[in-house]
């Protein structure tokens, strides 16, 4: 099979652990960052493998991602995170001559997660750690198989280095994600760097790596196998680009769009992302 470039837009919140749930900085006690986004990969029918190839599934697959995303700092040296996915999942047109699941959707949470990000140290640079942790809130649906997210709790320590100035920053992070139901554990590693322009906006630049340990033995059920969500030892290294564009002073829109070195079973299909954000700050 043709060997496929991986071409993905990203999502500000599919990619926010790089920029900002795993934020070398805290927030000032009081302050706080908020933003809402959607995230649609629409009509996909076929997965990206670690060796190139393309992994075809049965049904053309829909997912959009409606994310809610929020930071507060409780004190001087403690920021609160979290995140909440509502995801609406489609199993569409069948793309083989026996399908097997059945054409329908699912509309339900992903799973939400809880965060504390504590200063380490602030001096020539800032250094801090953060802990997540993800519930298990998804649901699965078998007769289509459409899944919203992992079937497990997950737990992720990290820790983030980062410099910045009035005009430019970079910061870069490293964190180990253990999950539940006898998932494969990751390895997240990552940075980004930014540029101030026009006096007020930001253009980034990212590298993200999420990388499987293969050390889970979860069987997944045929059917969801079958739509390729969420499945066990999924890994990706990608990089690209974000703009933060204010509008006012505590508020603006977010948008990304990169790619992949590799990847390895998520979807061979572009994403399409909008975020507005709104920041309480001294």
């Amino acid at each position: 099979m043709k060997k496929i470039t991986l071409i993905i837009c990203l999502l500000m919140l599919f990619t926010i652990g790089s920029n900002y749930a795993q934020s070398a900085w805290i927030k000032g006690q009081g302050n706080g960052y908020f933003q809402v986004a959607f995230h649609s990969i629409s009509g996909y029918n076929s997965l990206f493998n670690r060796d190139g190839d393309a992994i075809e599934l049965a049904r053309q697959i829909n997912d959009r991602t409606a994310q809610l995303y929020g930071e507060f700092g409780l004190t001087k040296n403690l920021t609160l995170v979290a995140n909440l996915p509502y995801k609406f999942l489609q199993a569409g047109s069948a793309q083989i001559a026996t399908p097997i699941i059945e054409e329908g959707s699912l509309n339900t949470l992903g799973n939400v997660s809880l965060g504390l990000r504590h200063k380490i140290y602030s001096g020539g640079v800032s250094i801090s750690g953060q802990v997540d942790v993800q519930a298990n809130t998804s649901s699965y649906d078998d007769k289509t198989g459409l899944r919203s997210d992992l079937d497990a709790w997950s737990v992720t320590p990290t820790i983030s280095l980062g410099k910045g100035s009035a005009n430019s920053f970079f910061q870069v992070f490293a964190g180990y994600a253990w999950h539940s139901n006898d998932y494969s554990d990751h390895l997240t590693i990552g940075g980004e760097a930014g540029t101030k322009i026009f006096n007020k906006h930001w253009l980034i630049g990212f590298v993200n790596m999420y990388n499987s340990l293969e050390n889970g033995n979860r069987t997944e059920e045929f059917n969801n196998v079958l739509t390729g969500l969420f499945l066990n030892n999924q890994e990706y290294v990608s990089f690209g680009f974000k703009g933060i564009f204010y509008f006012q002073r505590n508020f603006g829109l977010n948008i990304g769009m990169g790619g992949a070195f590799s990847g390895h079973l998520v979807a061979a299909a572009p994403a399409l992302s909008l975020g507005f954000f709104y920041e309480i700050k001294d």
